[in-house]
C-alpha cells in the first residue's frame, strides 16, 4: 500500500523542511497546502528540500476552515492512504516504523499517541485524533477549526490506537506566544460555528481556560455538560476540573 503525506501550513518557513524530512522515507508523495496568507519564505523553502520523494506545493485561499484547506490537499493525493501531518509535528523513528506496518491493513484508520513538548523541554503526552486513513471519499475532514478526520460512508470502520510509544512529535505549543496565538486564532474560529454542541462548548471551555479567563471556561464546561453523553469520559472529567479545580479524579 502507498501513502499520501499531507500538510497545510501558513508561514512556516523553520519547520516545514524538518516536518517533511521525518516522513519521506515512508510515503510515496507529500502534498504541502501553502496559505496564501504566507509571507515568509515558506515555498522557497520547499523547493528546496533535499528529497527524492515528489512534493506538490499548492496555493490555498483560507476559508475560515481547517477541514476546507485539509480536503482541498487531500483532493490532490493519489496514493492509496493518506497521513497527515502539522508543519509542527514530526514523524519519530518509532512512528515510521508503525506507519508502514498500519498501511498494510485495509479499510481501517488510525489514530496514535503524540508527545508535546514545553518551553522548558519537558512535556505531555496524549491521544492524537485520525492520522492515517484510506484515501477514499468516504473520509473527510469536519470542523472549522479542531477538525476530525470522520468516516461519511456507509458502516463502522474500525479505528484502531498505534501503541505504546508516540509516533509524532509536536512543537507547536513549545512557548507561551505560540500557545497564547493559536488559542486566540481558535477562540475566533469557535465563536464562527453555527450549531452549538457539547463538543462546541467543550472546546470553547479548554480555549478559554487556556487564555486564563477562568469565568467563561467554567461557564462553557457547564453548558458541555449539559450534554455529556456526547462527551467522552475524558472529556467529562477534564470539564468537571474546569468547574471545579479542586476536584481530582
Amino acid at each position: 500500500m502507498t501513502i499520501s503525506a499531507c500538510f497545510i501550513v501558513l508561514n512556516e518557513q523553520d519547520n516545514i523542511q524538518n516536518a517533511v524530512l521525518s516522513v519521506t522515507h515512508v510515503v510515496d508523495e507529500i502534498i504541502i497546502g501553502v496559505d496564501s496568507r504566507t509571507t515568509d519564505n515558506t515555498i522557497q523553502v520547499i523547493s528546496d528540500i533535499p528529497t527524492t520523494t515528489p512534493i506538490k506545493t499548492l496555493l490555498f485561499d483560507w476559508q475560515e476552515s481547517f477541514s476546507v484547506a485539509r480536503n482541498y490537499t487531500k483532493y490532490f493525493a493519489t496514493r492509496d492512504w493518506i497521513l497527515t501531518l502539522d508543519a509542527d509535528e514530526e514523524l519519530t523513528d518509532y512512528g515510521r516504523t508503525e506507519i508502514v506496518k498500519a498501511s498494510q491493513f485495509v479499510d481501517q484508520a488510525f489514530a496514535t499517541m503524540e508527545f508535546d513538548i514545553s518551553e522548558s523541554g519537558n512535556g505531555s503526552i496524549h491521544l492524537t485524533n485520525i492520522k492515517l486513513f484510506p484515501n477514499t471519499s468516504d473520509w473527510q475532514w469536519i470542523g472549522r477549526v479542531h477538525e476530525q478526520v470522520c468516516y461519511i460512508g456507509i458502516g463502522h470502520p474500525q479505528v484502531k490506537i498505534i501503541e505504546p510509544g508516540w509516533c509524532f512529535i509536536h512543537t507547536g505549543y513549545s512557548t507561551e506566544n505560540k500557545l497564547v496565538s493559536k488559542l486566540e486564532r481558535n477562540l475566533a474560529l469557535l465563536l464562527m460555528e453555527e450549531e452549538a454542541t457539547p463538543q462546541l462548548y467543550y472546546h470553547l471551555a479548554r480555549t478559554y481556560k487556556g487564555l486564563g479567563n477562568y469565568t467563561l471556561a467554567s461557564r462553557e464546561a457547564y453548558k458541555a455538560l449539559e450534554g455529556n453523553q456526547e462527551l467522552s469520559i475524558s472529556q467529562r472529567a477534564e470539564l468537571i476540573q474546569i468547574v471545579n479545580p479542586q476536584y481530582n479524579i
